[in-house]
C-alpha cells in the first residue's frame, strides 16, 4: 500500500503536496470519472496551472503552510483555515483577494 498523501517545503511557507490518486481511486471506474472532470476543473481558474498539475498517478498541487517550528513555554493557538484559493497560493497571502481585487472579507475580522 502506497501513502495516499506525501508534501515537501518548497520554499518558506509552502508545501508541495502529492496525491496519490490510484489510492483514492481504486477502481478503473472511479478513476475514469476524475479524469472526465479534471480538464473542467484545471481549466476552471486562471491560476490553476500555476499550483495543480498531474505527474502520472499523481495530483501534485502547492498550497500555503503557517506551522511554527519555534517552541516555547507559551500555549500554542491553532488557526485551521481551509485550503486556499489559487490565486492565494500563487500571491504567496493566505486569502489575498476576493472578486475584483478587493480586500478579502477574512481580514476585516
Amino acid at each position: 500500500m502506497s501513502l495516499i498523501l506525501t508534501s515537501k517545503a518548497k520554499e518558506i511557507g509552502v508545501e508541495e503536496f502529492s496525491l496519490n490518486l490510484d489510492e483514492i481511486y481504486p477502481s478503473e471506474k472511479e478513476k475514469q470519472q476524475f479524469k472526465a472532470r479534471w480538464k473542467s476543473f484545471y481549466e476552471s481558474d486562471k491560476f490553476n496551472p500555476q499550483v495543480f498539475k498531474r505527474v502520472g498517478n499523481n495530483l501534485i498541487y502547492l498550497s500555503e503552510s503557517w506551522i511554527p517550528t519555534k517552541k516555547d513555554s507559551r500555549k500554542s493557538l491553532l488557526l485551521l483555515f481551509g485550503n486556499p484559493a489559487p490565486h492565494s497560493v500563487v500571491s504567496r497571502m493566505y486569502f489575498a483577494y476576493e472578486g475584483k481585487g478587493k480586500e478579502h472579507r477574512v481580514w476585516r475580522i
